[in-house]
């Protein structure tokens, strides 16, 4: 009875789980090779960052549409203008923008009321496309 009591008291619970996140954090860490945040850190950096990000959207202001141009060279390149960063767009990240794939070479920041600038170029032939980004652009790309 004794032993029931002690396991169901608040601050026994909290150290029972953290006894087991750490016995799982080093299970990881000696078969897997990975290190896996400690749960408390991990929940005040995610707090942290979302409240940051309503930060910075209540500071943008009204969402604006995205700027698209389209140049023809020697490789077709587009040009996208975005208010916010695009969630998962990294260099060599695959796009779709209606049928056409395009890849990522450069992620620019200028200032302005779209400060972030995605240079894409047409997929190059017999590259892996890891995963892909659907984009619709908010009207028909201008040509130039």
């Amino acid at each position: 009875m004794l032993t029931v009591e002690y396991a169901l008291h608040p601050f026994n619970l909290i150290g029972i789980f953290l006894a087991g996140e750490g016995a799982a954090r080093a299970w990881s860490a000696f078969f897997v090779e990975e290190i896996v945040p400690s749960f408390p850190i991990k929940l005040a950096d995610w707090l942290q960052r979302r409240m940051q990000t309503r930060r910075q959207r209540a500071l943008q202001g009204p969402p604006i549409p995205d700027v698209t141009e389209r140049l023809f060279g020697d490789e077709a390149e587009l040009h996208i203008a975005s208010q916010s960063p695009k969630e998962g767009w990294r260099v060599s990240t695959a796009v779709a923008v209606h049928e056409d794939f395009y890849e990522v070479v450069r992620v620019e920041f200028c200032a302005g009321p779209r400060p972030n600038l995605y240079i894409l170029r047409k997929f190059p032939a017999g590259k892996v496309m890891r995963g892909i980004y659907r984009y619709e652009p908010p009207s028909d790309l201008p040509q130039k």
